[in-house]
C-alpha cells in the first residue's frame, strides 16, 4: 500500500498533535496516531472497503489531518462539525464519496474499533446521537487499512483506470507511447476537461505543460465548484493558466 499527497499541507508538529487530544479530551489511538506522524492525511491506495457482510462497499474521499488546509481535509474542523451529531466517543477520520464518515472510537470497550457513519439515517437534528446509522466494520485502524482493495469494473478502460487511480506516472507514460492529447471520450471531452472534473490538478498541470488546450475546463471547473469545495482550487489553477 501507498500514500496519496502524504503530508500534502504539511507534516503533523507534535505540539499540534497534543492540542487536538486536549480538545478532544483522549489521546489518539495508537494506530491512529502513528498514520497522522507519518501521512498526516495521505490517502491510502488501493482505498475501497467493505462496509457490510452482504458485500455493500464504497470509498474513501478525504482523508482527515491536522494541518491548516482545506476544511474538508482538517480532522479539527470535521471534529469540530460533527460534534454531538455522533456518539461522544467516535470522532470521523475520513469520508466516503456520498458524504458518509468513517469514524475511531476513543474510549471504552469500542475503542480503536473503526465504524461507517451513514449521513442519510442521521438523527433527527435536536435529538441525541444515537447508534441507529452507524455500523462497526473493524477492530482498529491498522486492520481497516489492511483489508482496503481496488473494486475494478471489468469494462473500465486504462485511462478511467488513470483517472479513477490519479496515477500521473500512468498517464505519463501513455502520452510518451503517443496517446493524442486532445482525444475525446464519448462525451466528446479531452483529457484535460476530464481532469478539470475529476479536480485532478497535477493532471491538468502535465497535460496543459504538453500543449493541451484548456477549451471548456473551466466552465466544467466552475459549475463543479459550486457543489464541492475542493474544486475551487482546479478554478483558480485553471485561471492561472489561461493568463
Amino acid at each position: 500500500m501507498f500514500f496519496r499527497e502524504s503530508n500534502k499541507y504539511g507534516e503533523l508538529k507534535l505540539d499540534a498533535l497534543i492540542r487536538f487530544e486536549e480538545l478532544i479530551a483522549s489521546k489518539l489511538p495508537t494506530n491512529y496516531r502513528d498514520y497522522l506522524i507519518e501521512h498526516n492525511g495521505g490517502k491510502p491506495c488501493p482505498s475501497d472497503f467493505i462496509i457490510s457482510s452482504g458485500g455493500d462497499s464504497s470509498s474513501i474521499h478525504h482523508m482527515k489531518g491536522i494541518h491548516n488546509g482545506p476544511s474538508y481535509f482538517s480532522l479539527i474542523d470535521s471534529y469540530l462539525m460533527y460534534k454531538g451529531r455522533m456518539p461522544s466517543v467516535l470522532i470521523p477520520i475520513c469520508d466516503d464519496p456520498f458524504g458518509n464518515l468513517i469514524c475511531i472510537s476513543l474510549k471504552g470497550k469500542y475503542r480503536d474499533k473503526i465504524f461507517y457513519w451513514g449521513h442519510e439515517s442521521e438523527v433527527e437534528e435536536g435529538k441525541q446521537p444515537y447508534w441507529g446509522n452507524i455500523v462497526e466494520i473493524y477492530n482498529d485502524f491498522n486492520s481497516f487499512l489492511d483489508n482496503l482493495f481496488e473494486n475494478i469494473d471489468p469494462n473500465e478502460t486504462i485511462i478511467e483506470r488513470i483517472y479513477r487511480t490519479r496515477d500521473s506516472e500512468s498517464l505519463i507514460k501513455l502520452l510518451d507511447e503517443g496517446l493524442d492529447i486532445e482525444s475525446e471520450d464519448e462525451f466528446g471531452r479531452t483529457l484535460i476537461e476530464n481532469a478539470a472534473i475529476s479536480a485532478i490538478n497535477s493532471f491538468i498541470e502535465i497535460l496543459f505543460a504538453r500543449g493541451a488546450k484548456l477549451r471548456h475546463s473551466y466552465n466544467y471547473a466552475v459549475r463543479n465548484a459550486e457543489f464541492f469545495e475542493e474544486h475551487k482550487e482546479t478554478v483558480n489553477l485553471i485561471q492561472r493558466l489561461e493568463q
